[in-house]
Parts: C-alpha cells; structure tokens; sequence
C-alpha cells in the first residue's frame, strides 16, 4: 500500500500533511533540490509509504514520471526504470541556481545529421500547463551547472518517453 497526495506539500506554513507525518508516522524527507518539484514530501505511517507531491501541475507530472513512476515500478519488485533519455544539444543560454537540479521544458528545434538540438520553452511556471502540453519534452540540468551555453548538452526526455 501507498499513500500519494497532491497540493499537500509546500514551502510555507500550510504544510499540514509534513506535519502529520511527523506526529503520527516517520518524515523521511521534505524539500529535495529540484526545480520545479522542490516541496515534495516522503515518509512512512505505520510503515506505508506516504508521497506528499506539490499542487503545481508541472511539478506533479515531472516529479511523477521522473521519480514516483520508477518508484513504484521498484516497489512491484521491478528494477528501477527510468524514463529514457538521449543526447540534446541546446541553442539558447541562460543562468540558474547551482545546488539544484532542473527540469527545462524545451521544443526540438530540429535534428540534422543525428543531432537533436532544442529551444526553450517560452513559459517555464510550475503551473502553466501548456508548458508540458506544447512542448515535446524536457531537458535536465545537473546541480553544478550554473551557466548554460548555445551548444551545451544535456539529457532530453521526450515527452513520450515520460507518460
């Protein structure tokens, strides 16, 4: 059995389940270095996993595919499967925080010659939803990277790959 809620993780005051977590079960972990996703709760009552997920529905369906997805396949006595990824080569820059991981929605640009090369997605908010519907996928932006370049790589996760 497991437990997963959305809107029941934040950032502010108006975390309640973190709260209940606390009082009757085992807070594992609350926050982790993801953007967009950061408020994402784990924790055990009675032993059952309990998934508290942000209410931005960007967050929600990035943090599912990415990480609730291949944990629950885990937890039915798979491997952990990720979604599947491959090389992009992106033509804009930009800056980010370090110390966090990010997901970028993107649109591929074109493919010539076997190499994928993706813009960014002109809206990038945890609640547009049309950024996850219009785009074809997402990019994914390692934690010590703080600067991106026109011809850096990254992962790209298609959106196909992700449902």
């Amino acid at each position: 059995d497991i437990v997963i809620t959305t809107d029941g993780a934040s950032v502010g005051d108006e975390d309640y389940l973190v709260k209940i977590i606390n009082k009757i079960g085992k807070l594992i972990f609350w926050k982790i270095a993801i953007k967009p996703g950061r408020p994402i709760s784990f924790g055990l009552i009675k032993k059952k996993p309990i998934i508290c997920l942000p209410g931005n529905p960007v967050s929600v369906f990035l943090l599912f595919s990415m990480l609730i997805k291949p944990f629950l396949y885990h937890l039915s006595g798979s491997k952990w499967i990720e979604p599947k990824s491959v090389p992009a080569k992106i033509n804009f820059g930009m800056k980010k925080k370090t110390e966090r991981m990010e997901w970028l929605r993107v649109t591929v640009d074109n493919k010539v010659l076997n190499e994928l090369i993706v813009r960014k997605y002109p809206k990038q908010g945890s609640g547009i939803i049309s950024s996850i519907a219009f785009s074809d996928g997402i990019i994914e932006i390692p934690e010590d990277h703080s600067e991106l370049k026109p011809g850096d790589v990254f992962k790209f996760y298609s959106k196909d790959s992700l449902f």
